[in-house]
């Protein structure tokens, strides 16, 4: 089975959210993780950025996707301009 480690990237640099996920899915504007013993991790103001399977690694990005445009905001840019 393929277990993943899951860093957050942000402007300020990665930081590990959680390790061993076997299942990641987004619900209610939410990234759930789910890890091998079934304990779950949730990451709100997060897209997937990428998943490697080589690496064992799944990719988050601080911000939103505004779905009808695929347009990304990060926490930066809200609320400017």
């Amino acid at each position: 089975m393929c277990e993943f480690t899951v860093i957050m990237e942000t402007d300020q640099g990665k930081q590990v959210v959680a390790k061993n996920i076997v299942k990641a899915k987004t619900k209610d504007g939410k990234i759930v993780l789910m890890d091998s013993l079934g304990a779950i991790t949730k990451v709100k103001g997060a897209f997937i950025l990428t998943v490697d399977t080589l690496m064992t690694e799944l990719i988050l990005r601080e911000g939103t996707i505004i779905p009808s445009s695929g347009m990304v905001i990060s926490e930066q840019n809200q609320g400017k301009g």
